[in-house]
């Protein structure tokens, strides 16, 4: 089966012009759950990291499967308008539903009914197609356009879908929202999970390699392995996530030894840090160290060494990163 959360190129689009007459101004609310929750092991909130495709805090959140390859039933969580069809591969597709005139929802790794296009009415609790069996999870992900994520130091190089993202768990109504809630797993009290973690004038958020476009073209499927965060796990935030795209080491998504430095603390007057990399999946074992440095508010200098290398100094595969 394939990876869990892997992105899949875009192969074909439909779409039809946004409605306006389905056009309420209030938030859409979700009466039903996309996927029968008897059928949901667990739910993964804002914030998952998957590199290279999702090196970055991912703004949709995932309805593991119980049993994954078993075609489960998908459906509206919301009335609203089928926008446009995003069709990854055959029988695996992201389906976009205008629900207000500022609001729109989609789920992904679907095979739609065929039924189900550009500019059909949906309402709540209607079928749209099954799982698709091509990943462990349902993705769902929300967006209120007029909302404008306020933890990114550039929203202008993030998609639509990322900068208006909202908590897709924080719509369900009523008794829903509690059942809903008791399948996250995450520490503390948040479960809606968050992407927008940039700290102006710090290490921690997100980076690009630098001579990135400036605007959302950044995120074209090319330009993954030109990411780099440092992060949360999202499953317990007191943990510090180094998660790398590509350029300057294979993709992965790696702990830190003494869960130190806080990328909050690392500002350019800090100075150089050096960061030791753990490999979850040889627990203990350290993948190599990670030097940095802020070289001012909004680039560092970057560079990955072997695990029994000090890493004392920059060499020739050092890389500067932006904001």
């Amino acid at each position: 089966m394939r990876d869990l959360l892997r992105a899949l190129p875009l192969v074909t689009l439909s779409l039809v012009a946004l409605p306006s007459c389905a056009a309420q101004e209030d938030s859409v609310t979700f009466s039903v759950s996309p996927v029968d929750l008897e059928h949901v092991r667990e739910i993964v909130p804002l914030g998952n990291l998957n590199p290279p495709g999702h090196t970055f805090p991912t703004d949709h959140v995932y309805f593991y499967l119980d049993d994954p390859e078993r075609p489960r039933d998908v459906v509206a969580p919301a009335a609203g308008e089928v926008a446009w069809i995003h069709s990854f591969e055959e029988a695996d597709a992201k389906i976009v539903v205008r629900a207000t005139a500022s609001s729109y929802y989609y789920v992904g790794h679907v095979a739609p009914d065929p039924e189900i296009r550009a500019g059909r009415t949906v309402a709540a609790g209607d079928r749209l197609g099954t799982t698709s069996g091509r990943s462990y999870a349902l993705d769902l992900g929300a967006v209120d356009e007029r909302l404008t994520l306020s933890g990114f130091v550039r929203p202008e190089r993030y998609p639509a879908d990322t900068v208006h993202c909202v908590s897709p768990l924080a719509l369900f109504s009523g008794p829903l929202r509690s059942r809903v809630y008791a399948l996250v797993r995450r520490e503390g009290q948040d479960k809606d999970g968050r992407i927008d973690i940039d700290r102006p004038g710090t290490l921690a958020g997100n980076w690009f390699l630098e001579g990135l476009p400036p605007g959302p073209e950044s995120f074209a499927q090319e330009n993954w392995q030109k990411h780099l965060a440092f992060v949360r796990d999202v499953h317990d935030p007191g943990i510090l996530r180094v998660s790398i795209g590509g350029t300057i080491a294979s993709a992965g998504t790696f702990a830190v030894s003494g869960n130190a430095p806080d990328p909050t603390d690392v500002r350019p007057e800090t100075g150089a840090v050096v960061y030791e990399l753990l490999d979850a999946r040889f627990p203990g074992a350290c993948a190599g160290r990670l030097r940095v440095q802020l070289l001012d508010s909004d680039r560092i200098h970057v560079e990955l060494f072997p695990a029994n290398n000090p890493a004392d100094q920059f060499g020739a595969g050092a890389r500067v990163y932006t904001r």
